[in-house]
């Protein structure tokens, strides 16, 4: 698990900026990455090399790295397999969803099977009294989920995730 973390964390070192803080228990100041581990050691990390968000318009579309060390599962049931992703907001009326795309299954490789179809998931939004003109990622750990916000102006979409033995999809 060690080994295949360390792997993980190369990768995404490789492959995006703002990573610096994987290796901390916190998120890099910046708010461009953030880590969040379950109790079963399963670690999420989530991060952006975006700069200044002049209006939520330019938010949306926003690429966003994910990577999980093990399966994961969102709010809504949906199964978040092992691997690393490219993840951005969508944006319908009042519905925003997370659309997640797999780029390498095994933490390390390209995805073998082709490209495939983007995982959606519904995220919740909230509105907040701080207002930011940079785009914020970060994760609360909350008993034994992990959830992702991602906030810019005074707007902040989230999405809950946990192991994939735990049922979400009554929430």
């Amino acid at each position: 698990m060690r080994k295949t973390l360390a792997a993980l964390a190369l990768v995404l070192l490789a492959n995006a900026s703002g990573y610096a803080q994987i290796k901390g228990s916190q998120p890099a100041a910046s708010g461009k990455s953030a880590r969040c581990e379950l109790s079963d050691g399963t670690t999420m990390l989530a991060g952006h090399s975006g700069s200044t968000i002049g209006s939520k318009s330019d938010a949306l579309g926003a690429q966003i790295d994910f990577a999980t060390s093990a399966n994961v599962v969102s709010v809504h049931g949906l199964l978040i397999p092992f691997g690393i992703y490219k993840a951005s907001t969508l944006h319908e009326s009042n519905n925003w969803t997370l659309a997640m795309t797999q780029v390498a299954d095994d933490g390390i490789t390209p995805v073998k099977s082709g490209p495939a179809e983007p995982i959606r998931l519904p995220m919740s939004i909230t509105k907040t009294l701080a207002t930011s003109k940079s785009l914020v990622v970060s994760f609360d750990h909350v008993g034994e989920t992990c959830t992702l916000h991602v906030n810019w102006e005074n707007t902040q979409a989230s999405v809950e995730f946990a192991g994939r033995t735990k049922d979400l999809s009554t929430k």
